[in-house]
């Protein structure tokens, strides 16, 4: 592991109190790949487009290097990240990419940052998305046992 752990992800209690269509997870990795030091995984009880589980992924980097930066790169990137929209008041940096209810979600907020996504066909409300995003903050601030 590094230096989060399953208990940084929001709760399967937290995270279905912003997007009620969740139904399992989290299912946490802390084991550090590149810039990536968490992954929490939530299951949707639907097919996505091949046929597997729906589910919503969130990606926590190490932002401590770029910092506010971490995301210029998709913000400024149009063709491959449509309709970059900003989150006011989330945290320091926010904003979504995306169409109405296949967004993704880009977020930098002291030393880390992340990215959420998912797969489910029918689409998921910007809100709730937003939502979800505040408890995943909640769970980084969580001290580390």
């Amino acid at each position: 592991g590094g230096p989060l752990s399953y208990r940084n992800c929001p709760t399967l209690a937290e995270a279905k109190a912003a997007m009620p269509a969740l139904v399992g997870g989290p299912d946490a990795n802390a084991v550090p790949f590149k810039m990536m030091v968490l992954q929490c995984v939530y299951t949707i009880n639907e097919l996505d487009v091949p046929g597997w589980s729906a589910g919503i992924d969130i990606l926590i980097f190490d932002a401590s290097a770029e910092g506010n930066q971490l995301w210029d790169s998709v913000r400024t990137d149009p063709g491959n990240f449509p309709n970059a929209t900003d989150i006011p008041g989330l945290a320091d940096v926010a904003f979504a990419t995306g169409t109405t209810g296949h967004n993704d979600v880009w977020v930098v907020q002291g030393g880390y940052g992340f990215h959420m996504s998912h797969t489910r066909q029918n689409g998921i409300p910007l809100d709730q998305m937003v939502a979800l995003a505040r408890a995943m903050l909640t769970g980084l601030g969580r001290a580390p046992r």
